[in-house]
């Protein structure tokens, strides 16, 4: 499963990163810059790449942001998901590497209704989503490389 990551119109600096980082790492998925565009261009920017999902990124406070999930069919959209994430550490703070996942292992046992929802797949790879006690991050083998981040999924 692909995502078209987009931070909202009024974006931080932290908003497009969370953005950019989440993009690198879920396998074929990508970043637009919100800028101007409307949602309806963001829709034909996802159709053409293939994509089932976009990921409107909102910030609520500094470290605090909504995540409201799109589902792309080829005639129409809906409203699909929310889930509100606090993120505790950026794959910038955590591993100076901008190398985009291409396989991903999921790892997790609260947030797998969340994930099998949005059809994301597991593949056995050296980079997988790990759920710990209280936080989901991003690891290569067996060292974290983020992002960490809390997830609150909505009912």
């Amino acid at each position: 499963m692909s995502f078209l990551f987009v931070p909202s119109k009024s974006n931080l600096i932290l908003t497009r990163q969370l953005a950019r980082e989440l993009s690198i790492s879920f396998p074929g998925s990508f970043f637009a810059s919100r800028n101007k565009k409307s949602l309806l261009s963001l829709i034909e920017l996802a159709r053409k790449k293939g994509l089932e999902f976009i990921v409107v990124i909102s910030s609520v406070t500094k470290k605090d942001f909504s995540l409201n999930f799109i589902k792309i069919t080829a005639l129409d959209f809906k409203y699909f998901k929310k889930a509100d994430l606090t993120l505790l550490k950026t794959r910038k703070e955590l591993f100076h590497s901008k190398k985009k996942i291409d396989f991903l292992e999921l790892k997790f046992s609260k947030a797998k209704k969340f994930f099998s929802d949005l059809n994301l797949e597991s593949t056995e790879s050296d980079f997988s989503l790990i759920e710990q006690k209280d936080f989901l991050s991003f690891y290569y083998q067996e060292n974290e490389i983020g992002p960490r981040f809390k997830l609150v999924l909505s009912k």
